[in-house]
């Protein structure tokens, strides 16, 4: 099996997560398939990249400094240089409308600092620090251990949940913002460890099974599954 070749159905996969989250920012319809998309358009990206990580299973030959500086490289250096554009393009923005709003421009800042990211850019930090997370899980721990994070993570996030509803209704808006600064980064990283974990294993037990028919199968179960469970 060649690890360098590039994965067709992997391919197909991060197209139609692309193409749910362009139309997630594109309509606002409290709709059947807006909440079905909503059920898997980023998951699919963590999931996919955990695939990979099994799929390559380079991570066995790598140094964990060395792979620090592959994800620097490939995540951070993008989110670096498009954290600055977008703030550059908003206060441009500003400037031609004269109307110039500092404390904005400080938030934005802020958000890059503590890597909860401007606009869509959270994304490149939070894959950051999971793909780190679970180097780390993958290359030191015993598997024991992922099982703990398997059924952990999930808890974590129903209690994440509530907690983030209750926090907002019960701070101001400057004291929610910053504190999600330090929470929010860090909770979504774990969630999307979760994710890779999943896709991780599922490259594993994929690649058990030969037979087209049988992955159609799957494939069509865990999808009717989705769109069922989605909905409610």
């Amino acid at each position: 099996m060649d690890k360098k070749r590039r994965i067709k159905y992997i391919d197909l996969c991060k197209g139609l997560g692309i193409l749910m989250v362009t139309w997630g920012h594109i309509t606002k319809l409290d709709n059947p398939v807006d909440t079905w998309a909503a059920s898997f358009k980023m998951a699919i990206f963590f999931v996919a990249a955990g695939y990979l990580i099994r799929y390559a299973d380079s991570y066995r030959t790598q140094t964990l400094k060395g792979y620090s500086v592959k994800l620097l490289k490939s995540l951070m250096l993008p989110y670096v240089l498009f954290s600055i554009l977008s703030i550059g393009f908003r206060f441009a923005t500003m400037i031609m409308k004269h109307r110039i709003d500092i404390p904005a421009i400080k938030s934005y800042i802020l958000a890059t600092i503590t890597l909860r990211g401007t606009f869509a850019l959270w994304f490149l930090p939070v894959l950051f620090i999971a793909e780190i997370l679970f180097f780390c899980l993958i290359k030191y721990l015993p598997k024991w251990v992922r099982i703990v994070i398997l059924i952990v993570i999930p808890v974590f996030g129903i209690w994440e949940s509530y907690f983030i509803r209750h926090l907002i209704v019960s701070v101001d808006p400057l004291t929610f913002e910053r504190i999600s600064f330090l929470i929010l980064p860090i909770s979504k990283a774990l969630i999307a460890l979760w994710f890779l974990e999943i896709g991780h294993i599922g490259c594993m037990l994929f690649s058990k099974v030969t037979s087209r028919e049988i992955r159609f199968m799957i494939g069509l179960v865990f999808t009717i599954g989705n769109i069922f469970l989605s909905q409610q």
